[in-house]
């Protein structure tokens, strides 16, 4: 890596508001000496070598910037964020990241559900010019939510559908240059049993115990009391948010991509902050023999899950009947949508 590179680096990197994020606690605002930066191997007689070196921090600059409704990085595998901005900077070759945006399943979603998705799609359509060696997956984990929470999973699948038809029609009316990178998937019973075969759940739950934090194992064991597949829940996150193809995923676009996943960038509201320190915990724990990748989290500013309804909130098949007054972090997600054609 050249030395020039490696001061913009810092300097992105000292300019960026994103805090790092650990243990379901904001810790720091980041800065260079919280990373161990990697040497970056690039073939230095390529002609493309000088355009890499001047993409590469405009991604990474992207990539952590607090406008587009992020707050914050998870703190675990952190240095990984160099290996996805590399991929992302180099020139096209089949490679890609992919940006992974998860829905737990609802039996009536709020129109809150469709902000979830908007700060993926500002950081892809801002990134368009500088990259291309990107996709953006949605994932509706509709069997696995329908179990954990016992709902109905044909009205959470009818609900899903409907947001993927609402969601399509965002992207289209408002970030066309994203219609071939997006795909959407739902799960499956065949993603479940994935699940179960590579897990050990009593080791698993060992394991949290010893090595979360109090707060941490607190709020643990309220979810167990409360749903009692809350670790399968856990693992499922593990194998969602990690591995480049996961089990049992049902395609729901009419079409699939081609590209070779390289890393994955994982995209989630302040409720993942949980699933991620949990999942992160777990790594050494699984029988998983899949292809876990290079993988980043980032938070963005959904305080609360945007799949379910809270209070008077409007809905999304019925935005008129609601009443009373929105709860502000309502009004804060659907600022999300003002200007677009949605």
């Amino acid at each position: 890596m050249s030395k020039k590179l490696q001061r913009r680096i810092f300097d992105v990197i000292n300019k960026s508001t994103i805090k790092l994020v650990h243990s379901c606690r904001t810790i720091k605002v980041m800065r260079p000496y919280n990373f161990v930066i990697p040497e970056i191997v690039y073939d230095e007689s390529s002609s493309y070598y000088s355009e890499f070196n001047a993409k590469y921090p405009l991604i990474l600059e992207k990539i952590l910037s607090e406008k587009n409704y992020l707050y914050g990085m998870g703190n675990n595998q952190k240095e990984d964020l160099f290996l996805v901005t590399q991929t992302l900077a180099e020139k096209e070759n089949g490679n890609c990241i992919v940006f992974r945006l998860v829905f737990g399943g609802s039996e009536n979603l709020p129109l809150r559900a469709l902000s979830y998705p908007i700060p993926v799609f500002k950081l892809c359509d801002e990134l368009y010019n500088t990259s291309r060696n990107f996709i953006i997956e949605i994932i509706h984990m509709n069997h696995m939510s329908s179990i954990t929470n016992m709902l109905d999973i044909s009205q959470v699948q009818s609900s899903s559908y409907y947001l993927q038809q609402r969601i399509e029609f965002i992207i289209k009316n408002n970030f066309p240059r994203l219609l071939d990178h997006v795909f959407f998937f739902e799960d499956s019973a065949d993603t479940i049993e994935a699940c179960k075969s590579t897990y050990d759940y009593e080791r698993v739950q060992a394991t949290l115990e010893s090595l979360l934090s109090p707060e941490f194992k607190d709020a643990l064991y309220k979810k167990i009391e409360k749903y009692p597949s809350v670790l399968e829940y856990i693992h499922a996150h593990d194998v969602v948010h990690t591995q480049a193809h996961v089990p049992g995923l049902q395609i729901l676009s009419s079409r699939a991509h081609t590209k070779n996943i390289a890393g994955i960038i994982n995209v989630g509201g302040k409720q993942e902050e949980f699933f991620y320190e949990a999942r992160s915990s777990i790594r050494d724990t699984t029988n998983n023999n899949g292809d876990t990748l290079p993988n980043v989290q980032l938070f963005t500013k959904h305080h609360t899950p945007p799949y379910y309804i809270i209070g008077n909130e409007p809905k999304l098949k019925d935005v008129t009947h609601h009443n009373g007054e929105v709860p502000n972090v309502v009004k804060r997600d659907l600022e999300l949508l003002k200007g677009l054609h949605y």
